[in-house]
Parts: structure tokens; C-alpha cells; sequence
């Protein structure tokens, strides 16, 4: 298929998500986008992107709980997830301290942590690691 690689951006905050959309869309993946956490479940189930990039402080409902959430759903059990907040450290994510945030042993990790502000190369380069290259064809 010529399809490209679709991804997830959940943030609560409208530049945000304009900046990631725009570096992802400039390098080739098709980007849907969500505002909360809710939505973000919704339009996860609805989509199944190949990678959601995920902030973690949000109103109404955190993006550890959406994370939880989106974990426990066989269908997005194996998405991988990058969070992508001003929240916490790369080391907060993993191991012991992951497990102090999210008790259940059968919520894996995320696939990667960044933290804001991300500059644009660096973010791009970061999900061409996690998902590969957005895979280009003739139109459809």
C-alpha cells in the first residue's frame, strides 16, 4: 500500500499540536490530532495509528491515565507510545519509577520520552526511529 504512517498527537494545547502536525505532515506521515484525553481514546480506537505521541499534563484527565487507558485496549496494546511533555525526566518513564506512576505490571512502558520544548529535526528524527519512514507511493 502507498498509505502514509499515521500519527496520534494528543495535546491540550493548540500551538503544540500546529508545531508536531506540521513537522510530521512536512515529513510525509499523516497526522490526526486530539485535544484530551478523551478524544485521544476515541480517535485511537477509531484510527489505530501506527504511533501516539502523548503530553501528560492535561486538563480533565491525565495523560498517564489516557496512557493506561489506550494500554489496557487489546486493539492499541502494541502501539508505541511517545510522550512528549514538559513533565517529569527520561528516567521518570522506566523501570522503577514508571512503576511507582503505573502499578500494573501488564502496562508496558513507553516506546520513548521527550521533553518540551522539542526542536523540530530532533523530533522527527526520534518517530523515524520509533515507526520508520512514511512510506511513499503514487497518490490514491
Amino acid at each position: 500500500m502507498s498509505a502514509a504512517k499515521t500519527i496520534l498527537i494528543v495535546d491540550d494545547e493548540p500551538d503544540i499540536l500546529f508545531f508536531f502536525t506540521l513537522t510530521l505532515e512536512q515529513e510525509g506521515y499523516t497526522v490526526i490530532s486530539a485535544g484530551n484525553a478523551d478524544d485521544a481514546i476515541r480517535r485511537a480506537r477509531e484510527s489505530l495509528p501506527d504511533l501516539i505521541c502523548l503530553d501528560i499534563m492535561m486538563p480533565r484527565k491525565s495523560g498517564l491515565a489516557c496512557y493506561k487507558t489506550l494500554k489496557q485496549l487489546p486493539e492499541l496494546r502494541g502501539t508505541p507510545v511517545l510522550i512528549v511533555s514538559a513533565f517529569g525526566q527520561p528516567q521518570d518513564f522506566k523501570g522503577e519509577r514508571f512503576r511507582a506512576i503505573i502499578q500494573d505490571p501488564d502496562i508496558p512502558e513507553p516506546s520513548g520520552y521527550l521533553e518540551k520544548p522539542v526542536k523540530a529535526p530532533h523530533f522527527a528524527a526520534v518517530i523515524r526511529s520509533l515507526i520508520g519512514t512514511p512510506e511513499k507511493g503514487s497518490g490514491s
